[in-house]
């Protein structure tokens, strides 16, 4: 349902951008850069004045990992979704897989099977590091990709996650060296793609930041997808984007009242930026109990008490 201005009843998805035609209006993107991104073109581009809103709501989407006293850090869509287990459990089958391929092979080679060994060798060999790929991936990965956003310096900091090839199955995932850039570098965009869900399909959304080089502002040196994976609509996904724009721009709260940090999701507790880029923070990350504060929604005025008290009052008799 809409008002009489076409905008729905709803706040929540009074997104204020239309939907945008054309492709990437910025930045200049190599053909792998283009072929990495779910539906190719942009859905929505946010204005490159940072003054002007995106929505008329702002929320933290569930997407808030940690408040500092100078700075905000928000999670990336791999912190969202089910948990790895899935993952491991096929990584301990095919470790037994590659097992059995290994004892095949002993065997093989000492009753002189040759035929045997050749094929079964090999196969030890994929199914071990496709064993090792899928363990890693449960207990190794970063649970989430963060990014932070220092309103005292105006800089966002890009975390980046380093991968591996398939078959570098001895090389640990982790956080290579953040990209820091300045406020104004960063520009946001939606992106619709359709996902396969078993015998179904559904239009999904992704909002990313990316981040102008300092030598040309028409190549992006950083990318991150920030908050969830939108289903079916990308309008209540901007309302974390508006909460970093006044959060940045508009001396707006770290985190909105009634709201609260994300929880971790299970896996491998890394330190995703070194010591000097904490050191900018203004100190070190709120506790909980101070971040409920934060969130924590005023009471209203006496006067109001009063009257919504009373309103439940019976009428008096005469």
């Amino acid at each position: 349902m809409s008002d009489a201005k076409g905008m729905p009843n709803n706040p929540d998805y009074r997104v204020l951008l239309p939907e945008w035609e054309g492709g990437e209006p910025l930045f200049k993107l190599s053909e792998q850069q283009r072929k990495s991104i779910l539906g190719g073109k942009p859905h929505r581009v946010a204005p490159q004045d940072k003054s002007v809103p995106v929505h008329e709501r702002a929320s933290t989407c569930e997407a808030l990992l940690a408040v500092y006293p100078d700075a905000i850090s928000v999670g990336s869509v791999m912190g969202t979704g089910p948990e790895r287990g899935d993952v491991g459990f096929g990584g301990w089958v095919i470790l037994a897989v590659s097992i059995f391929a290994l004892w095949v092979s002993i065997y093989s080679i000492f009753f002189g099977h040759t035929i045997d060994w050749a094929i079964s060798l090999p196969a030890f060999l994929f199914f071990s590091a496709g064993s090792f790929h899928l363990l890693k991936s449960r207990y190794y990965l970063p649970k989430d990709q963060p990014i932070l956003f220092n309103r005292k310096t105006q800089q966002v900091t890009f975390s980046q996650i380093r991968f591996h090839p398939f078959w570098k199955f001895w090389v640990m995932p982790g956080f290579e060296a953040p990209v820091t850039v300045p406020w104004e570098a960063v520009q946001a965009r939606s992106y619709k793609f359709v996902q396969f869900m078993g015998e179904t399909v559904r239009d999904s959304y992704r909002l990313e930041l990316w981040a102008s080089s300092a030598d040309d502002p028409k190549i992006p040196c950083a990318r991150a997808a920030i908050g969830y994976l939108g289903w079916y609509e990308d309008e209540q996904l901007w309302r974390l984007y508006e909460h970093i724009r006044r959060y940045m721009e508009e001396d707006g709260p770290a985190i909105q009242p009634g709201e609260a940090l994300r929880k971790p999701k299970k896996g491998r507790d890394l330190i995703a930026f070194p010591e000097e880029v904490l050191a900018t923070l203004g100190g070190p990350a709120l506790s909980e109990e101070q971040v409920e504060a934060l969130a924590h929604v005023p009471p209203p005025p006496p006067q109001a008490r009063d009257a919504t008290r009373t309103s439940f009052l019976p009428p008096r008799k005469g």
